[in-house]
């Protein structure tokens, strides 16, 4: 019987984005599957395609794309029936890392009654499992009383980077040990890491030096909940301020997250204002440009460090977070030990380790044993999964 891998589509970047290294890996291992991906949102297949990258490797895989943000509620009945027609005399594993499908617990009720199906929740994660536990305090600090009411899982099967204990203790899930599917840090797959390497000698990264500037979303608002921190603007001002003496060196390339149009005209009110050269805005994947980076440098904490981390490259987090955090992390910023360099917002600081960094002064060398707990590798119980459910036990 023939099988098909169904992703449905979060409205967001991040959840193709995590998706991707293990539908890659799939595909190269099983040539015969079919890879259906549906969209549920026009903004959502817009971000992705102008991330050209994860839509290269998305259109690498020969997915067939369906999209069901069409006005005309035939059209939507219409591209429903073929993939349908798709799923009928096939084993179909559904992945999602949200409820995007309309009245989703309904249909997929009564697309199992009618197909041989299987649902996955996706919980994937870029983050060092130490950085869980940092942003667990964070949350807590925020919201100060925070109680969650522990979650059950209904779905098939739950993929995830955490293992079983980290699950229950730092995000109140609770599922049990046979649904579990661990999957490790996905970025690490083989097909994942040689498309990266691809794309970057394509892109030429390695001819001249530059370093990965990652520009957060709402840069003029203020901190959520309880924290006394000051704007992400505030504090990309202050770093460009710095970086910029050093445009006659060093390429920048600005990595920025989806962002607004009102806050892309912001940033680049900055870069004229400053007077910032010899950079590019770039929206392909970031973990694809930090391959060859001399460093990589954000004002807040994101999976791009995590990444850049992983690969070895120094990593500057310049930030200044709410001091009850500072006792909390002893010193480190939400990163924990996944970061180079916390520099709290000390101009001159960050001048010194940029230029130790680029007159190679200073070098990294990141801990193998933290790597290997930190970004642990996919088991091989659960490429057994995978086996049983798409060529049978």
């Amino acid at each position: 019987m023939s099988a098909n891998i169904i992703y449905a589509c979060k409205k967001k970047l991040i959840g193709i984005d995590a998706v991707l290294p293990l539908l890659m890996e799939l595909k190269a291992q099983y040539r015969d599957v079919r890879i259906l991906v549906l969209f549920f949102d026009a903004p959502n297949q817009d971000e992705i395609r102008k991330n050209y990258l994860i839509w290269k490797a998305l259109k690498s895989l020969n997915a067939r794309l369906y999209d069901l943000r069409h006005p005309s509620r035939q059209k939507r009945y219409f591209i429903w029936l073929r993939i349908l027609c798709a799923m009928l005399f096939s084993k179909n594993i559904l992945i999602k890392n949200a409820d995007t499908i309309p009245h989703h617990a309904r249909t997929v009720s009564l697309l199992k009654k009618i197909t041989s199906l299987v649902e996955l929740y996706a919980f994937i994660s870029g983050w060092p499992l130490e950085v869980h536990r940092t942003v667990q305090l964070t949350r807590k600090v925020e919201r100060e009383n925070l109680n969650a009411e522990k979650k059950q899982i209904s779905h098939d099967y739950y993929i995830s980077s955490l293992p079983r204990p980290l699950l229950e203790e730092i995000y109140d899930t609770s599922v049990e040990e046979d649904r579990l599917l661990r999957i490790g840090y996905s970025r690490k797959l083989p097909q994942w890491t040689a498309f990266m390497e691809q794309e970057a000698r394509t892109l030429g990264l390695d001819r001249q030096p530059y370093f990965v500037f990652y520009v957060p979303p709402m840069l003029t608002a203020r901190s959520p909940g309880l924290l006394d921190e000051p704007t992400l603007f505030e504090l990309l001002e202050e770093a460009l301020t710095v970086l910029r003496r050093f445009n006659s060196r060093v390429k920048t390339y600005f990595k920025p997250h989806i962002i607004s149009d009102k806050d892309l005209k912001t940033f680049e009110g900055l870069l004229q204002r400053i007077e910032y050269t010899n950079y590019a805005i770039d929206y392909g994947h970031p973990m694809v440009f930090a391959t060859e980076a001399e460093f990589v440098i954000s004002v807040n904490v994101t999976s791009v460090i995590f990444d850049a981390y992983y690969l070895n490259k120094p990593v500057i987090v310049f930030t200044q977070i709410d001091k009850r955090l500072d006792e909390l992390f002893e010193g480190k910023c939400e990163a924990g030990s996944a970061c180079d360099f916390y520099i709290r917002r000390d101009q001159d600081a960050l001048t010194a380790v940029v230029e130790k960094l680029l007159s190679g002064e200073i070098t990294v060398n990141h801990d193998p044993a933290y790597l290997a707990e930190n970004y642990p590798d996919t088991p091989e119980e659960f490429w057994g999964f995978w086996r049983r459910q798409i060529q049978g036990p």
